[in-house]
């Protein structure tokens, strides 16, 4: 809760700082940076951990679980909303 009344009563920070991040280091070129990056970003020594969760919920007979497989896919590949201006 603390955190929340110091982000309203600074106009929401983290908010601007995420969005001018994004603004920033975002975009369509830097898409095969973020996926190629993915597996650096859990550390090499848990990635086949990654790898076998993408795997098993690919093979899965449960459209849900095949479903997050392709969700992960397109994050890299949709670009985000803008966000709503808060202040």
């Amino acid at each position: 809760m603390p955190d929340i009344w110091w982000q309203a009563q600074h106009q929401w920070a983290a908010i601007a700082t995420t969005d001018a991040l994004n603004h920033e280091n975002g975009g369509l070129p830097n898409i095969g940076v973020f996926v190629l990056g993915q597996p650096f970003l859990v550390a090499l020594a848990l990635a086949w951990v990654w790898v076998a969760g993408l795997r098993l919920l690919w093979r899965s007979g449960r459209p849900l679980w095949r479903a997050l497989a392709w969700a992960y896919g397109l994050v890299g590949v949709v670009p985000p909303p803008a966000p709503p201006v808060l202040w």
